[in-house]
């Protein structure tokens, strides 16, 4: 009788696990600043035009478009279709997370910085 090596039984995936909580934080981020945006914008329009100044291009791009944010989880979305398929949770997690930063912190200056200039010049 000939040596025979022993055989696992455990097999190794041949398609990774389906993560859908990742992929469901990576849409809902996004999802949250832009709608939270376009409540929120309404509000600082009353303040910005009681100033009666020119408000900063950033400011105004925000102004004119409230919904911009809105189209992100469609690019989280297509990033995830397109990555390959080991790591595609991972990849819209991450830049669904990383787009809603980037997201609120363009609010954050557009809608603050004319606040910030009118109380530099009093």
């Amino acid at each position: 009788m000939s040596y025979q090596p022993p055989r696992s039984t455990v097999t190794s995936p041949q398609n990774p696990a389906f993560r859908p909580m990742r992929l469901a934080i990576g849409l809902i981020a996004p999802l949250l600043i832009g709608l939270g945006t376009l409540a929120v914008v309404p509000q600082f329009k009353a303040t910005f035009s009681a100033f009666g100044a020119d408000l900063p291009r950033m400011t105004q791009i925000l102004m004119d478009y409230p919904w911009m944010l809105c189209p992100a989880p469609l690019a989280v979305l297509a990033l995830w279709a397109v990555w390959p398929a080991r790591q595609r949770d991972n990849a819209a997690y991450l830049f669904g997370v990383m787009l809603a930063m980037a997201g609120s912190a363009f609010v954050v200056l557009a809608l603050y910085r004319p606040i910030f200039l009118l109380g530099a010049t009093i």
